[in-house]
């Protein structure tokens, strides 16, 4: 269901965007300070998530899908009943406004990190603050735990990235070599490798465990988007260049280059099945690569200028696209729309 226009929708640009782990509802967040849950087949909104007191800059499931995490501008996190939208408990940060949230894959920890320089680490089973990962200095981008939870990678602007142990919260490694601030932190799928991607047109491959530096792969224009292939072998990055490059990630050298776009390449990602690619261009545009062959197998119309983030489903045949006030959800397997969730352009006004 297309829901332009209707009065379910954000009032402010949306901010970000995550899947339920069963890929049947899709819960965004926005300026307007609230988040808001969908129900994807039929475009339903379920529940408006209210009660912070600024900007909602993330959102994002348990791993088990049953409670949902904000982060706000407002220095809180809240947990919240993902079956009703019902709020269930409010975290006091001391990184300052939050502007990423993260559960541990077991789902036993909830990091949020801020514009403080610092993250927060709580216990989710009791909502206590388990830890405060403090010797960054400027805004926190992002936070990623790794495979196993037992450490937190985190990216800033003070041009480094830093691993942490999540048991004691002692920062176990700097990552320093970038020359312009570190946005993003993506964990191989065993752990063992780690990608960090700067605003110098790099992304940087290191030792998932112990922080090692080990490769620089370059770009000549800003690289937006990265990501592993489900067995560690090849790292993918797409740069406003336009290209998607491949990697060996063992050894930092180029496994080839996915032809054909013509806007920059804002994000990319393997589906879970290891066979094949997507990649989200500036334009709107989503193209689907076979990895055996390198070959483009199917390109649509994203149908949303200058997307800012896209996830897919953990199944890997939806994708949901956000750009800055409204979040899609493309079929990878037919290329239709199956529902959009509207934020303030595209909310009409009332009739008379």
């Amino acid at each position: 269901m297309d829901l332009l226009g209707s009065r379910g929708g954000h009032t402010a640009p949306v901010t970000g965007a995550a899947f339920s782990p069963d890929g049947e509802r899709v819960v965004t967040s926005s300026e307007d300070g609230t988040a808001r849950l969908w129900h994807v087949a039929s475009g339903a909104l379920v529940a408006v998530l209210e009660g912070h007191s600024d900007e909602v800059n993330a959102v994002t499931f348990a791993p088990n899908g049953s409670v949902i995490a904000t982060g706000s501008e407002d220095g809180t996190a809240m947990l919240w009943e993902a079956s009703t939208g019902a709020a269930h408990s409010t975290l006091h940060s001391p990184a300052g406004g939050l502007w990423t949230v993260a559960f541990s894959p077991d789902g036993s920890l909830l990091a949020g990190a801020g514009s403080a320089g610092m993250a927060a680490i709580w216990d989710a089973r009791d909502n206590t603050l388990h830890a405060t990962l403090s010797g960054h200095s400027g805004l926190m981008w992002t936070a990623e735990f790794s495979p196993d939870s037992t450490r937190l990678a985190t990216a800033c602007e003070d041009r480094t990235a830093a691993l942490w142990d999540t048991r004691t919260g002692a920062r176990m490694a700097t990552l320093a070599g970038h020359t312009a601030p570190v946005t993003n932190v993506w964990f191989s799928a065993d752990g063992t490798q780690l990608a960090t991607r700067g605003d110098d047109r790099t992304v940087r491959l290191w030792d998932g465990r112990t922080g090692a530096a080990r490769h620089t792969l370059t770009h000549a224009e800003e690289v937006h988007g990265a990501a592993f292939s489900r067995d560690g072998a090849l790292v993918a990055t797409g740069s406003d260049d336009t290209s998607v490059r491949l990697w060996d990630a063992r050894s930092g050298a180029p496994r080839g280059e996915l032809a054909g776009h013509t806007e920059a390449v804002i994000d990319v990602l393997f589906t879970p099945d290891g066979a094949r690619l997507v990649s989200v261009c500036g334009d709107g545009s989503v193209s689907v690569w076979g990895l055996h062959t390198r070959q483009l197998q199917v390109r649509w119309d994203g149908g949303l200028d200058a997307p800012l983030m896209s996830v897919l489903s953990r199944n890997g045949r939806q994708l949901l696209i956000v750009a800055d006030d409204t979040a899609r959800v493309l079929d990878l397997e037919t290329g239709a729309y199956r529902a959009t969730f509207p934020g303030e352009s595209h909310l009409q006004p009332d009739v008379p």
